[in-house]
């Protein structure tokens, strides 16, 4: 993992400041995950978004959320969550679902979702797009579908 990404797959989400007085702090999780959490703190505003990989047909990314992410939709993309730690709910098209490590979810293009961590807790997901999600496409989910 390289010491910092370069500008074009940069956080997509954080304040980029590094400062993470804010965050939750780190709990037990997967011992894998401890490094790559402390080279890329969560920071003040409570999401953050790292892209890992991407070709022309998909994209993979790191997600930390300690705060709810709102409700949104991509219009012309589905998306893939894997959630390696934390807890809380996925609520997609209305219904929701519990988060929790090992939970997989499918979310068609241009359905909303949401995802609302737990009080005092991070998630962190592997989240998968296609087509690849680099420059950002969210639409408020209220926006016509």
């Amino acid at each position: 993992m390289p010491a910092s990404a370069p500008p074009e797959v940069a956080d997509l989400m954080a304040d980029g400041t590094g400062d993470d007085e804010l965050a939750v702090p780190l709990d037990a999780g997967p011992p894998a995950l401890l490094p790559y959490l402390e080279q890329f703190p969560l920071g003040k505003r409570g999401r953050r978004r790292d892209l890992l990989a991407v070709n022309e047909t998909r994209s993979m990314h790191f997600v930390q959320l300690s705060l709810p992410l709102p409700e949104h939709r991509h219009p012309e993309r589905k998306e893939i969550t894997y959630i390696l730690r934390g807890s809380g709910e996925i609520r997609i098209d209305g219904r929701g679902y519990p988060a929790a490590p090992g939970a997989a979810f499918r979310i068609d293009a241009g359905v909303p979702h949401t995802v609302l961590p737990d009080a005092g807790q991070t998630l962190i997901a592997i989240v998968y797009y296609e087509p690849p999600l680099v420059d950002g496409d969210s639409a408020h989910a209220s926006s016509t579908r």
